[in-house]
């Protein structure tokens, strides 16, 4: 691909990402995103179907930033210990998506948090899928993600305010192994 159709199309997902921390997706119109890349609006529907396109284009770069993370932390874990494997992957999601979280500017009625919510769903689903002979529950596959799914997302919100990033990531690590231990999984927290 032309290097510069790639400069243009990452310039205008980087600016939508921006512009969501600061308002309400709602409220961003595509002469804003393109006055504020200084792109055409030709340009931008030469590439996006409308911002909701350009939404889904900024989630699938997301999804290569976690996906890369991931394997970046899990070279840390050579023996694939399952609590640390958790760690790892819910510590990612905390990193990609918690500036967008963090943002005041969405409602939870917002398009925005409902691609968030689909993004952190899926990702949990392949995540069971690829340890589903470790990761045992005594509740079904799909309570297990759209708990965590919300759940992720009310701990980095109520988080964000009171405690830094750094901070955050640290208090998830001990409520996964918190979790691992409990009840709700077979004893996991050695394998």
């Amino acid at each position: 691909m032309d290097k510069r159709i790639v400069k243009t199309q990452k310039n205008l997902k980087n600016t939508l990402r921006q512009m969501v921390l600061e308002k309400p997706f709602e409220k961003i119109s595509v002469t804003e995103i393109c006055k504020r890349a200084n792109t055409s609006r030709i340009t931008f529907y030469t590439y996006y179907g409308d911002k909701y396109d350009l939404l889904e284009h900024c989630f699938e770069d997301i999804q290569e930033e976690a996906t890369e993370r991931f394997r970046e932390l899990e070279q840390d874990n050579p023996d694939h210990k399952l609590n640390l494997s958790c760690q790892h992957f819910l510590m990612v999601l905390i990193e990609v998506t918690a500036p967008f979280v963090h943002s005041a500017a969405q409602t939870e009625a917002s398009p925005a948090v409902t691609m968030y919510y689909h993004f952190v769903l899926k990702n949990l689903k392949m995540f069971g899928k690829e340890n589903a002979d470790r990761l045992k529950t005594k509740y079904c596959v799909e309570q297990i993600d759209a708990f965590l799914t919300y759940g992720l997302w009310g701990f980095i919100f109520a988080s964000g305010k009171k405690n830094d990033s750094a901070q955050t990531v640290e208090d998830a690590k001990q409520l996964i192994d918190d979790l691992l231990a409990s009840p709700v999984f077979e004893n996991l927290s050695e394998k």
